[in-house]
């Protein structure tokens, strides 16, 4: 939960407005989403917790974080390369709108990742993605909406 609040600030109070504001196209889908009305909302923010915060923590976090080094002959070395692998292909299948963009998932791939090594579980990267995705839906639409 930690994380959360200095990452808005960070991607609320320079990214965002740097990357275009009210028409940067992510702040653009959330907010077609909530003039789509309530069922429309609730999907997104479904699909932000269910698909950010744990299929997509299974797979950056939980698999080239967690198999993969262990299955290594050197798994220390692995960890590493795996972690940075982590962190590149979070940012790159994001598919980033502009250098801002891929600067603010780039942040989130580092502290999701650094939560991962630092605690060895994954719960710690599925909450702290899943409470983002909720905190930065709430705050797009307080901004922006």
């Amino acid at each position: 939960m930690a994380t959360v609040p200095p990452r808005l600030l960070l991607e609320f109070g320079v990214l965002m407005p740097a990357a275009g504001g009210e028409a940067n196209p992510e702040v653009q889908e959330i907010l077609r989403m909530s003039a789509a009305g309530p069922a429309a909302l609730t999907a997104t923010l479904f699909l932000g917790i269910v698909g950010g915060g744990i299929a997509e923590e299974l797979y950056f976090r939980g698999f080239l974080l967690g198999a993969i080094p262990q299955r290594s002959a050197r798994p220390r070395v692995a960890l590493w390369v795996a972690a940075v692998v982590s962190v590149v292909l979070f940012g790159v299948l994001h598919l980033p709108a502009s250098a801002l963009d891929g600067l603010s998932i780039t942040v989130a791939g580092l502290v999701y990742t650094g939560l991962f090594l630092a605690t060895r579980r994954l719960t710690a990267p599925m909450v702290a993605h899943a409470l983002w995705n909720a905190a930065a839906l709430g705050t797009v639409l307080v901004s922006y909406g």
